[in-house]
């Protein structure tokens, strides 16, 4: 081995470089240094094992969730689930249901059931309760972070959508205030008022589309059809409140033996937990009856309400919608505001008008009160407004008015019913004023409406609809008052009226004309209260008239005698007769006085008076004599007369019995 061989290698000279005068080495390979291994901590081995078994955990979730899923879309699960909402609609309403077919879907959170039917207490045959063709409930969940006002799952699951397509609901009330409704199984035992819990679902939207809903009270009898009814519900997360629009384009009523009524209805309303406002009212009825309305409503356990409405109604529309008998035509303009008061009406009364505050009062009638003054709202509630009537017609087995004109302002009370400014103007020239006050006008038919078997179906169907919604039921039967008869007093003038007119409206028909020209003027005070079963026998009529011509000839008549004279009498209702102070009537032939009773209807058989009558022409009498169906040998009128005059007639005497039966006695002097 040569000396080179022990040289030491440079390690600074590249590699593979060739030493002067020799052949380049082999080239050589450095191992690189290696590190020495770090041992791992026992925190990140158990960090590795939580990552895997989180990672697991969520996987095996995901995989549950997935499997579910699928499952959810089943057959087997469908079936389940309309098992489940059978028997949970079967307890809560009570009623026997029917589901003809469930679908589910997890991924929006929503149910779609079709074919639901609610059998109630209805007879075979008939409409059941409630049924529609597809209802669609979404519900959404709410963050569990955030502030809630319950508590448990239910505080954080909201109603997102419900939608009722072809919605039928078919109540019956029974003679006895009975209802088709069932009764839930298990009452809730909530305390929760209604508009809380529905108010708690925050539900974003609420359709009900093309509905139908029939209602039949067996005890008015009153049927009424709902059809093509849309109503859309949505949740006013600004004011927690629900927005509510509701459109019936198709409402058929009947009320009794009306014939069927046909209307429409818009209405929009907000309702809140004690509060609920109607913005819009719209109903259209008949050819031209509109009614606008709105309002609102706050503190419901002490309800402070107001009330503004105004339109026009067709009066026989009125009839028909409502079973108010006689209305025979023309319209009605109202206009009419409302609120409630604070204090009750016991309290109000002691309170005079603002007009007798500056002068003394004067003594009322017996058992009447005076009321609170317009400007204080102190007897429960308090109606001001306007009425206008045009063309109205009227009629029953006592009065026949048609085409007539007038109006009033309105002043309503619990306690009182006032028309100021009263005016009506008649077809047949002439008008009338006055003032009509009513006091304890609702007091009998109050007590009436408290305890009939529709209020005590109302309070039972919204008692059960609450407890159904697991809410606490919150309306009751209003207590029933005792009667308190209500009495009226009209003072009005009459302004020439022809008398004609006058016996047209109030007599039978044929019994319209008397053959004289006049007319009345002056003033008339009537009084009248009672059992509604007796009013007529209360009803007293005191008059201090005038009679004068109207210069108008009468097309058709036999007759047209102009007459004047004067009349001051008293009508008594018990008896059906007219105590005459006196009576004078002059013609161009003829001068009457007369005295006494007059009978008319059942009293006819009671007149007994006593008249001075001078009569140079029979013929003005003949019109009379004929109407009051005078006759005698197939002759009427005058010509039954045995008697021609050529001068004049005197008769001094009585005249007694009927009008077809008069029995004269007497002097009698003629020639």
């Amino acid at each position: 081995m040569s000396a080179d061989d022990n040289r030491p290698t440079d390690d600074t000279q590249p590699s593979g470089s060739a030493p002067q005068g020799g052949d380049p080495p082999l080239p050589t390979r450095r191992t690189p240094e290696v590190p020495p291994k770090k041992r791992r901590s026992f925190a990140f081995h158990i960090s590795r094992a939580m990552a895997w078994l989180i990672g697991g955990v969520l996987a095996l979730i995901v995989a549950a969730v997935l499997t579910f899923w699928w499952y959810s879309t089943t057959e087997d699960f469908q079936r389940r689930v309309g098992r489940e909402i059978v028997s949970v609609l079967g307890d809560a309403t009570g009623g026997r249901v029917e589901v003809s077919g469930v679908k589910f879907s997890l991924w929006h959170l929503a149910i779609e059931v079709d074919g639901l039917v609610i059998h109630g207490l209805e007879g075979p045959g008939e409409a059941p309760y409630l049924s529609a063709d597809k209802v669609m409930v979404r519900v959404k969940i709410t963050s569990f972070f955030a502030h809630t006002t319950g508590t448990g799952l239910a505080s954080h699951v909201g109603l997102n959508l419900l939608r009722v397509e072809h919605p039928q609901v078919h109540l019956i009330v029974d003679k006895d205030g009975k209802t088709n409704q069932p009764v839930p199984k298990h009452p809730s035992k909530s305390t929760e008022p209604l508009q809380d819990t529905l108010l708690d679902l925050r539900a974003n939207q609420a359709e009900l589309v093309n509905g139908v809903a029939l209602l039949n009270d067996r005890a008015i009898p009153f049927d009424m059809a709902a059809r093509d009814l849309n109503t859309e519900v949505r949740y006013l997360g600004a004011t927690d409140r629900y927005g509510i629009a509701v459109d019936v384009n198709d409402l058929r009523t009947r009320m009794d033996k009306q014939p069927e009524a046909q209307s429409e209805l818009h209405l929009e309303v907000e309702l809140g937990r004690d509060v609920a406002k109607l913005t819009k009212l719209e109903l259209e009825s008949g050819k031209a009856s509109v009614l606008h309305a709105s309002g609102s409503l706050q503190h419901f356990a002490q309800p402070d309400w107001q009330i503004t409405a105004n339109g026009t109604l067709e009066l026989k529309q009125v009839t028909v919608l409502t079973g108010t008998e006689g209305l025979t035509g023309g319209t009605a303009e109202l206009a009419i505001n409302g609120h409630s008061c604070a204090v009750s009406p016991t309290v109000a009364q002691t309170h005079p008008r603002f007009w007798q505050r500056q002068r003394p009062a004067t003594p009322a009638k017996p058992g009447i009160l005076p009321l609170p003054p317009d400007s204080e709202c102190k007897a429960g509630y308090l109606l001001v407004g306007s009425a206008k009537l045009h063309g109205a017609g009227y009629e029953n087995e006592n009065v026949r008015l048609h085409d007539i004109d007038g109006g009033a302002q309105l002043h309503i009370t619990p306690s009182e019913l006032l028309l100021t400014a009263l005016s009506g103007y008649l077809p047949g020239g002439g008008y009338a004023d006055g003032e009509l006050r009513i006091t304890n006008w609702l007091g009998e038919s109050s007590a009436v409406a408290a305890k009939t078997a529709t209020a005590v179906a109302a309070v039972n169907t919204a008692n059960k609809t609450a407890t159904s919604m697991r809410s606490k039921a919150t309306v009751h039967m209003p207590a029933t008052p005792p009667p308190i008869y209500s009495h009226a007093y009209l003072v009005a003038t009459v302004n020439a009226i022809p008398v004609r007119t006058i016996m047209e409206v109030t007599e039978m028909k044929g019994y319209g004309d008397l053959g004289f020209d006049t007319a009345i003027t002056g003033p008339v005070k009537v009084e009248w209260g009672g059992p509604a079963t007796s009013i007529a026998d209360t009803v007293q009529v005191d008059g201090d008239l005038q009679f004068k011509p109207t210069g108008v000839h009468r097309k058709g008549v036999l007759n047209n005698v102009p007459m004047t004279g004067e009349a001051l009498a008293h009508y008594d209702g018990k008896r059906e007769v007219v105590n005459i102070q006196h009576v004078i009537l002059l013609t161009p032939q003829s001068s009457t006085e007369v005295s006494g009773v007059l009978g008319v209807n059942e009293g006819d058989p009671l007149t007994d008076l006593k008249a001075d009558m001078t009569i140079r022409d029979l013929g003005e009498f003949d019109q009379l004599l004929q109407t009051l169906g005078f006759e005698a040998k197939g002759k009427k009128g005058t010509a039954a007369v045995p008697v021609v005059l050529h001068g004049a007639a005197v008769f001094h005497g009585t005249v007694t019995g009927r009008a077809a039966d008069l029995d004269w006695k007497g002097h009698f002097e003629g020639s």
